[in-house]
């Protein structure tokens, strides 16, 4: 009998098989090392973890968590892009604005 459980399992595989299973190559052109991929699994890159699951003793991982891994990586490498205005900036926003409402032109 196949549950929900089951079919969701069946899409993890172990950290070892990681590197093979759609993960680039490194800058060198060779895999990712299964130990690299235990690092970030275990102590994480940047205060991110892979997220795993583990079955007896081995910890699991899919594709969908390499994915989030990443994205949550390149957030991180790209600061710009999320970051928030100053308060500094953010008060000259709102004297501008004010003036130009003053002005009758917003």
């Amino acid at each position: 009998m196949s549950t929900t459980t089951d079919t969701a399992l069946r899409e993890y595989f172990p950290l070892a098989q990681a590197p093979h299973c759609g993960l680039p190559h490194g800058r060198d052109g060779k895999p990712i090392h299964a130990a690299t991929v235990f690092r970030w699994a275990t102590k994480g890159v940047r205060g991110t973890r892979l997220r795993t699951k583990m079955i007896g003793a081995v910890r699991y991982t899919n594709q969908e968590a390499i994915a989030e891994f990443v994205d949550e990586l390149t957030r991180k490498a790209n600061p710009a892009e999320t970051r928030q205005p100053s308060p500094t900036r953010r008060r000259s926003e709102q004297t501008a604005a004010a003036k130009l409402r003053a002005d009758g032109l917003l």
